[in-house]
């Protein structure tokens, strides 16, 4: 499971399972952890600290993910010349296809 449904290690579990409870779905469903929080409040560390995921895609209805993706968790993604990190989360951006029934 995701870290954001770990207790242990999330201080957001209790919110996040009371979204889903009340009928929303994340968007997340890749094998990769999707971590978002938290770099140095600085921006300077050199490498990502991205340990929890906290930021999220939530939907209700009938959708289909058809993309979604990190920005900023990777080193390519630092800022040039001065190698900060763009934010001190990473941000989350998802493609979602509304499931439209057929007018006939």
């Amino acid at each position: 499971m995701p870290p954001v449904n770990d207790p242990s290690k999330n201080p957001y579990y209790v919110v996040y399972q009371a979204l889903i409870a009340g009928g929303l779905t994340d968007a997340w469903k890749k094998d990769d952890p999707g971590f978002t929080c938290c770099q140095d409040g600085k921006l300077l560390n050199p490498d990502s600290q991205l340990s929890i995921r906290i930021d999220l895609v939530l939907y209700r209805g009938d959708f289909h993910v058809e993309n979604i993706e990190l920005v900023g968790d990777k080193q390519a993604d630092k800022t040039t010349p001065s190698g900060l990190w763009p934010s001190d989360h990473a941000e989350v951006v998802a493609n979602l296809q509304g499931l439209h029934p057929e007018v006939g």
